[in-house]
This record gives C-alpha cells, sequence and structure tokens, in this order.
C-alpha cells in the first residue's frame, strides 16, 4: 500500500458549492437586520448548511467530519424533498403565485441533484477512500470517474 493519499473526491467538491450555496441567505440575512429567530426553521438549516461547508473546508480528513457533513447533507436532502412535496400539493391546489410556482419547478430539478451529490458524498467508494473507512462495503455504488 502506497503512502500517497488519495484527493478530495469530486462528490466533495460539489458539496461544498452546494453548502456554499445553501448558506449565502445567511449573509443577507445579518447584512439585513441579523435577526435568525425570525424564521427559526429555515435558519437552522441555513446554519446546518454553513457548518458543513467550515466541515468540509478545514475538517480535513477526520471521521467526524466525515459523519458531521453525512448527516447534515441527509437531513438537507429530506427537508428538500419535503419542500418540494409540499410545493407538488400547492401546484395540484391551484392556489400558488406565479413567483412561487417558478420556484417549486426550480426545487423539482435542484433536489434531485442534491440528492445524488449526498449520494454520492455518503456511500461513494471515493469518498469512503477518502476518509479511510472500509470501501468494500460499497461495492454496488459506481465509481466518481
Amino acid at each position: 500500500m502506497s503512502d500517497v493519499l488519495p484527493p478530495r473526491p469530486a462528490s466533495h467538491r460539489w458539496a461544498m458549492v452546494c453548502f456554499g450555496l445553501q448558506a449565502l441567505p445567511l449573509i443577507a440575512i445579518f447584512l439585513k437586520d441579523g435577526n435568525l429567530w425570525r424564521l427559526p426553521v429555515m435558519s437552522a438549516f441555513l446554519v446546518a448548511a454553513a457548518f458543513a461547508f467550515v466541515l468540509l473546508c478545514f475538517g480535513g480528513r477526520s471521521i467526524l467530519t466525515y459523519y458531521g457533513v453525512s448527516i447534515i447533507s441527509m437531513l438537507l436532502t429530506a427537508r428538500g424533498f419535503q419542500s418540494a412535496s409540499y410545493g407538488w400539493g400547492v401546484l395540484q391546489s391551484g392556489q400558488g403565485e406565479p413567483e412561487y410556482v417558478q420556484a417549486i419547478y426550480g426545487m423539482f430539478v435542484l433536489v434531485p441533484l442534491f440528492a445524488l451529490v449526498s449520494y454520492r458524498f455518503v456511500f461513494g467508494t471515493p469518498s469512503r477512500r477518502y476518509f479511510g473507512l472500509d470501501a468494500a462495503a460499497t461495492k454496488g455504488v459506481p465509481s466518481e470517474n
């Protein structure tokens, strides 16, 4: 076995982009009035995305980084599917405002893409190798090449 550490997988770079973009509204909230308690549930998920972004950037190859980002990633994916299913109900009722309907269609595209990035981060063989985990447990997951 060589002493060369594997490079950061593509799923990690994509996860950094996703978490960074999800955390951007925090900057707007702080610049506007700094009141995170106005929308506590949304703020909690924004803070979680920002925390995952910081963990990915500065957490290194720690197993705690893998577990922390994996849990946050799965929570954000579940929240995305919950929001998209709520949006589907709004579309079916015909009561959505035009701007909201456009956002719902955007969710139908972005949530599955984020779910794919999350799946690759949590279960992908290159990701597990990067953190020094046993990659044999994920034989059915295709490579990211």
